[in-house]
């Protein structure tokens, strides 16, 4: 790759211009973009650990699983003698990727002691035995609103088993099954980009600005509102960003009729969250809005893909890391009285 980059057509020998960080840095930031292999490959063996993790219908997926895994959990697999290749690739993957995936604990209705629910083991092979009061008890018997209470076990729980669990958040009770998710997304799925940039780590920018790009959007034309709306439906704006110096995110937004004319605007801010946070709390209090104005046919406007895909995908939507914010957007929109309500993404 550097022979590539660097090498004339006759010289056997070259100089580097750049470091090799720099070359694999995003162009945003004064790189070259070019992707970094050995990271790349280890993100894509990451796709087959979500695989193992929740697409159980795909015959490898079961064949691996019965072989390797059998009662085990993927999160702590290990590799085993004479094992297959591609098991090997996947397990080392594993090691590198295994700080990016945590627990989501929703309705906390797994077994507290016969599924690993922390991601680092079944609870029982932790003690030394199991209490037969015990054993029917699922991970929210031992839930409060303040954390966790294991007072109450007849079980003898280890000084550090119970640090282990004191450092993982209590149950939601969102009525969605307890899981993991990928912490390197907001929305709590995997994916290779993220992965990629999650072990790459945090890019510096450079000191001088001239050797940034900036990408400018010019001319955005807006669709007209769909003529099945009708003359009594609006069109909601917003949008929210994240200060990260200040641990502050504002969001703000306005509502427009059916002609263009200026209905009311909003704002709003808060001390913690991201910008996924931001851009989602600013649908909701858009809708919020419209909904007490007595609107029913809403078209919002989005200009973040990421929470464009995350209010289309709500089989998943128990991933995300902002699942109470979704479902108080979903409980408004799924209301009997909302006659439509339709995200546009620019």
């Amino acid at each position: 790759m550097r022979r590539f980059l660097w090498a004339g057509k006759d010289k056997d020998r070259f100089h580097a211009l750049v470091s090799w960080n720099w070359v694999t840095s995003d162009k945003n930031f004064g790189g070259l973009g070019v992707r970094d292999l050995r990271l790349m490959n280890t993100a894509l063996l990451g796709k087959l650990i979500w695989s193992m993790l929740y697409e159980n219908h795909k015959p490898w997926v079961q064949v691996f699983s019965s072989k390797y895994l059998k009662s085990g959990s993927m999160l702590n697999a290990f590799l085993v003698p004479n094992c297959s290749p591609t098991w090997r690739s996947v397990v080392l993957a594993l090691q590198e990727l295994r700080d990016g995936f945590s627990p989501r604990l929703n309705d906390g209705t797994s077994s507290l002691w016969f599924v690993d629910w922390m991601g680092q083991g079944l609870l029982c092979d932790m003690v030394d035995y199991v209490h037969i009061s015990d054993t029917l008890l699922q991970v929210r018997d031992i839930a409060t609103e303040d954390g966790w209470d294991v007072s109450n076990l007849y079980t003898i729980l280890p000084q550090g088993v119970r640090d282990q669990i004191s450092g993982i958040p209590s149950p939601t009770f969102l009525p969605a099954p307890d899981c993991f998710v990928w912490k390197g997304s907001s929305s709590g799925i995997y994916s290779c980009r993220s992965a990629y940039n999650w072990l790459k780590g945090p890019t510096i920018l450079l000191q001088d600005a001239s050797n940034l790009r900036w990408s400018l959007c010019e001319d955005i034309s807006m669709p007209h509102l769909p003529h099945s709306f009708g003359s009594s439906a609006v069109r909601l704006s917003m949008d929210g960003s994240w200060f990260p110096d200040r641990s502050r995110l504002g969001f703000g937004g306005f509502i427009r009729d059916y002609s263009g004319r200026l209905v009311i605007g909003f704002s709003g801010g808060r001390n913690s969250g991201d910008a996924c946070l931001a851009e989602l709390l600013a649908v909701f209090k858009g809708l919020s809005l419209a909904w007490d104005l007595g609107y029913r046919h809403i078209l919002c406007e989005i200009d973040s893909q990421e929470v464009y895909h995350s209010l289309l995908q709500r089989d998943v939507s128990h991933l995300h890391s902002h699942t109470n914010c979704l479902t108080n957007i979903f409980s408004l929109v799924d209301q009997e009285s909302f006659l439509g309500c339709l995200f546009l993404s620019y």
